[in-house]
């Protein structure tokens, strides 16, 4: 019988293959943060809030919907609403498509890697900041499984449950299964109903694992997820102070807040956020002596409809000012189609001495098929549309490959990657294409002060794609040809940081300074046309980080830990300025805070484990974040507060049963955690969207294992 894991490992003891090869985390001269099995089973954790919430220096929030995940490490934020994020995701190496929704309802998870920096090297395109790795759990060669139920306030039901069997002393398979529905925490203050932040989840895998002795290794998974989400709780909030003489010259000053009761949404007929996410995956490793080959295949196949209200008034008789002939709403729909195929294959050397090698070749083609745009109109008065179809494919070749030799207590690696992506779209009547070439190295260098004491300094280039202004219903075909295109965004990382566990390895004491050199960061700018204004993507300025981060493991019994993080991430964006504020008659120039990130974070867990039997345990945890004030634009006047959320739990097990019960957001903090700008569509000026913050929430999760 295989019980669920429990123990809290120390970072010693906890292995991860974040450079393609297994190594403890203790010696990878890399800052990572792990989510072993034994935290993402007791905390639930499966989605990148959840992520985020243990991971000093992650910041994560959804922003105009849920297919536009807001990812920021080390202060590296997007400020392009709807664009791929500077961070990447990943399971089990294979790179999810932003457009696909990288905030899944993951299942099955063994452990998840957070790897700071850029990672370009090895994880490819999308990395500059860093990258998020799940890593699934494999069949195991003998019979175990559990099934586990949950029940929370607002109408919380979440049931999931795995089974595992050894068909052969060779061969094993796995399925496993969830359901989760959940009714959200605010009711629509339109229509009274509860249809606001609630959802449901069906998802499943399946995964076969073939090993007929220490030399090979096939791993096959498959999953299907099927996920309606109902529209966000968010409010719209007018700007507050005259910054200019001109009627739009308007903008908001101070703290943001978002009222409960002024969530508006005249969305409960629309078809609201639904994602069907089909993925394979085939892994091989074959050790054929001195060399180990392995084989990584990947398909992912999306759908994904958002049908949601766009303008937040929450009345079908508001007059607009782009089209005034209708007294309706502005209604956001997005029909998309996506298929994605990866492969990699490397050889690395397998058998151990001063020098170690890897080298690698990468292919990933990825289709998007989508329609998209507003539709204007409600039943009050006939619809009509602004919705273009788009199509694109982007083909990535790449190869890559590292090397690192031992001198005494000195190792030196580099690594380094030729990646080239080619863009091809098509939008009615225009076809663009695009090439972009790049070549991402990192180099490495680290010194064995002592068995259990370890500095590093390594400098590594990251960057973001590239593409095209040619967004559904945008209405970018107008732009001059010159402004279409927008280039890759790129990253120069320095880092110089220490590893060390003292006093008999009761204290784990890792540090890390850095200073990132950010380029031709992608932003949103405006262009007046005959046709009215645009909004559209170009290159702008350069942006700096310079910080630093703190980590500690504190384990004095073994049934007694404290985990410390904390990040320091001041990300400046220099001598831009941004077109709404010009707007606005607001000068955005100097240096500035980037949105949707903030400069202090910090993570605090204390875990209690004991047992008062043979057969029984009992436990307890306390996990609370901190994160420092967050502004919605690069104008630094409007902000959400800091705020600090703190999670509780506690229960008992046995070796076949688990009771949780848990507290989220003990102290009932309702501080916004994002706000960004958005057009008020009454009147033309700006206002922000506010997210209104989970309140407090009590449940209970049972566990049975067998």
């Amino acid at each position: 019988m295989a019980v669920a894991a429990t123990e809290e490992a120390a970072p010693g003891d906890i292995v991860v293959t974040a450079r393609k090869r297994e190594e403890t985390l203790q010696e990878v001269p890399l800052t990572i943060n792990v989510l072993s099995q034994a935290q993402i089973e007791r905390q639930a954790i499966s989605n990148l809030a959840d992520i985020a919430k243990n991971t000093p220096g992650l910041t994560f929030a959804d922003g105009i919907s849920q297919g536009d995940p807001r990812l920021s490490i080390r202060g590296q934020s997007n400020i392009r609403a709807a664009s791929q994020p500077t961070v990447g995701v990943f399971i089990d190496g294979i790179d999810i498509p932003f457009l696909s929704g990288l905030n899944t309802e993951s299942l099955d998870i063994s452990r998840i890697e957070v790897v700071k920096g850029p990672q370009s090297a090895l994880f490819g395109r999308g990395v500059e900041a860093g990258a998020i790795n799940y890593i699934s759990r494999r069949p195991e060669f003998e019979t175990n499984g559990y099934m586990q139920g949950e029940v929370g306030t607002d109408e919380l039901y979440d049931i999931r449950g795995r089974i595992n069997l050894p068909v052969s002393d060779t061969f094993a398979v796995s399925a496993s299964g969830r359901y989760k529905n959940f009714d959200g925490f605010y009711s629509n203050k339109l229509t009274g109903r509860s249809t606001i932040g609630g959802g449901e989840v069906k998802t499943g895998a399946f995964a076969a694992r073939y090993k007929p002795d220490d030399r090979l290794e096939v791993y096959l998974r498959t999953s299907y997820s099927d996920e309606y989400l109902e529209q966000q709780a968010r409010v719209s909030v007018d700007s507050n102070t005259k910054t200019g003489p001109g009627a739009a010259q308007v903008w908001y000053v101070g703290a943001l807040k978002a009222d409960p009761d002024q969530i508006f949404a005249n969305s409960d007929n629309y078809g609201g956020f639904r994602r069907e996410v089909y993925t394979a995956s085939l892994i091989v490793d074959y050790d054929i002596g001195p060399v180990t080959f392995s084989s990584i295949s990947g398909y992912n196949h999306t759908n994904r409809l958002i049908d949601i209200d766009a303008d937040y008034m929450g009345t079908n008789s508001t007059q607009l000012p782009l089209h005034p002939v209708f007294r309706n709403n502005v209604r956001g729909y997005s029909d998309l189609s996506l298929d994605s195929y990866s492969q990699e294959a490397r050889v690395s050397s397998s058998e151990p001495g001063p020098f170690q090698w890897l080298a690698g070749v990468y292919l990933q083609s990825q289709k998007n098929e989508s329609v998209g745009g507003s539709i204007y109109g409600t039943d009050r008065t006939p619809a009509t549309s602004v919705l273009r179809p788009l199509d694109e494919k982007i083909d990535t070749v790449a190869v890559f490959g590292s090397a690192s030799y031992q001198l005494g207590d000195l190792r030196l690696s580099g690594e380094v990657r030729y990646n080239r992506d080619k863009n091809h779209s098509v939008v009615p009547g225009l076809v663009f294409d695009e090439t972009f070439e790049n070549i991402l190295p990192r180099f490495t260098a680290e010194y064995k002060l002592s068995r259990n004491f370890r500095v590093y300094a390594s400098a590594a280039k990251g960057n973001k794609p590239g593409g095209f202004n040619l967004s559904p219903g945008s209405g970018n075909a107008v732009l001059p040809n010159e402004l279409i295109p927008f280039n890759e965004e790129e990253t120069w990382s320095y880092e110089a940081g220490f590893k060390s566990e003292l006093f008999d390895d009761v204290l784990t004491f890792n540090a890390a300074a850095f200073y990132i050199d950010w380029k031709q960061l992608q932003v949103d700018d405006q262009l007046t046309t005959p046709g009215g204004l645009i909004g559209y993507t170009s290159n702008a300025g350069k942006a700096e980080v310079t910080g630093g981060e703190v980590e500690l493991f504190f384990r004095p019994t073994r049934d007694f830990n404290v985990s410390l993080g904390y990040a320091y991430s001041p990300s400046r964006i220099i001598d831009y300025q941004l077109s709404q504020a010009r707007t606005a008659g607001i000068v955005t120039l100097g240096r500035k805070h980037l949105p949707f990130t903030a400069d202090h974070t910090a993570v605090l867990g204390i875990n209690y484990s004991k047992p008062v039997s043979d057969e029984l345990t009992v436990f307890g945890q306390w996990n609370t974040r901190y994160s420092s004030r967050q502004y919605a634009t690069v104008a630094n006047l409007e902000y959400v507060n800091a705020r600090s959320v703190t999670d509780i739990l506690f229960g008992a097990r046995t070796e076949t049963v688990d009771v949780t019960f848990y507290v989220n957001n003990l102290f009932d903090n309702r501080t916004p955690s994002s706000a960004s700008t958005y057009p008020d569509v009454q009147t033309g000026l700006r206002s922000f969207l506010v997210s209104v913050a989970d309140p407090r929430q009590i449940g209970v999760r049972t566990r049975f294992n067998f």
